[in-house]
């Protein structure tokens, strides 16, 4: 990246990049917002800023970001849930999307909504 410093303080980058820098500004504020106002029992909850860029920006498995973030490891979530830790783990990397009935257990096992997990 190059570097558009300039020696009073300022910094200056092409208007095309100032554009999309506001872009992405405004879907991230509106991803924390979501997820700062949404508990999965309707409560009010904030999750962490990095988890939330993760999940919307980076796109990252939004089941293993409510696990690891809820202290679970893959067994422990499987058990509670009643399916497989391979099940998990197909899961969480997108190789199957599991059945809603497993869907709602695991929204109720890590205290979301069941869209978060989507």
């Amino acid at each position: 990246m190059k570097e558009y410093e300039n020696k009073d303080g300022y910094i200056l980058i092409p208007q095309e990049e100032f554009a999309q820098l506001k872009r992405d500004m405004m879907m991230l504020e509106s991803a924390v917002s979501y997820y700062r106002s949404y508990g999965g029992n309707g409560q009010k909850e904030e999750y962490p800023a990095d988890m939330i860029y993760a999940i919307t920006v980076e796109n990252f498995n939004p089941i293993k970001a409510f696990r690891i973030y809820r202290g679970m490891s893959q067994a422990e979530l499987a058990k509670q849930v009643g399916v497989s830790k391979t099940m998990i783990s197909h899961m969480e990397s997108g190789r199957k999307q599991g059945s809603v009935r497993t869907l709602k257990r695991m929204a109720k096992v890590l205290d979301v909504g069941m869209e978060d997990l989507i």
